[in-house]
């Protein structure tokens, strides 16, 4: 921020909360954002205090982001801020007051455990775009026989479609019965990407639950509670090194 107090108008957007400095570039750039009543559509551009700055006709309000949860959702609950048919939204699961927190990352209907959420749009893009590379871990149950060479396979990856399947890392805790059980670690994650390629390994997935997100673990918060992430867990989300990915 300059000595009178201008900042950049992505740098604005994404201390609202409204979406993270990336997301809001390509705001900007296709014309949804104004500045006084004035479209904004190139990049550069910086606000002053009390400069009024809306995206698609709503007005923006800055402050310091202060939000930043732990959540332990169950299956059934959808990572979206609006309910779908009979998908109720995680925003439900907390109290009205924290309703202007946006999630950190997706968890699939039918999947559980822990999700991030904030009201920060900067610590939202750190946590959950790949190219920041942080580790998501996973507890995994299963049905039927497992390859014994399936940590090799998936840490190897496959190609469906434009997309490389792999995991980072796959432990075999328990695959001498009926019921397997996995801890998979991603890093980033694509959709369903544990699903997918376990499926093409023929492993069917009957249970998946996120277990943690780089250095914040689920530990113990009950199924459909939250918390407050503590200041130790911020800076260690942050300040994670990016992990470099094969991509070939």
């Amino acid at each position: 921020m300059s000595e009178d107090g201008a900042i950049r108008l992505q740098k604005y957007i994404a201390r609202s909360g409204r979406a993270s400095r990336r997301g809001a570039e390509r705001m900007i750039e296709a014309g949804r954002v104004t500045v006084n009543g004035a479209t904004i559509a190139e990049q550069g551009v910086s606000v002053l205090p009390g400069d009024r700055v809306a995206v698609d006709g709503k007005l923006l309000a800055v402050r310091d982001p202060t939000l930043y949860l732990a959540i332990h959702k169950p299956r059934g609950w959808i990572c979206s801020s609006i309910p779908q048919e009979n998908f109720p939204s995680f925003l439900s699961l907390l109290p009205e007051r924290l309703n202007q927190v946006r999630h950190a990352g997706r968890l699939d209907v039918g999947s559980e455990g822990l999700l991030l959420a904030s009201d920060d749009g900067d610590f939202i893009q750190r946590v959950s775009h790949p190219s920041f590379g942080v580790r998501k871990r996973y507890e995994v149950r299963t049905q039927g026989p497992l390859n014994p060479e399936l940590p090799q396979l998936t840490r190897a990856g496959i190609r469906q479609g434009r997309e490389r399947l792999r995991f980072e890392d796959l432990q075999v805790l328990n695959g001498h019965s009926e019921r397997g059980k996995l801890l998979i670690t991603l890093v980033g994650g694509k959709n369903r990407e544990i699903r997918r390629l376990l499926e093409t390994f023929q492993v069917r997935v009957v249970r998946l639950k996120r277990i943690g997100i780089g250095p914040v673990n689920l530990g113990e918060l009950p199924c459909g509670q939250w918390r407050y992430l503590s200041s130790t867990e911020r800076r260690s989300l942050l300040s994670e090194p990016r992990t470099s990915r094969r991509l070939t």
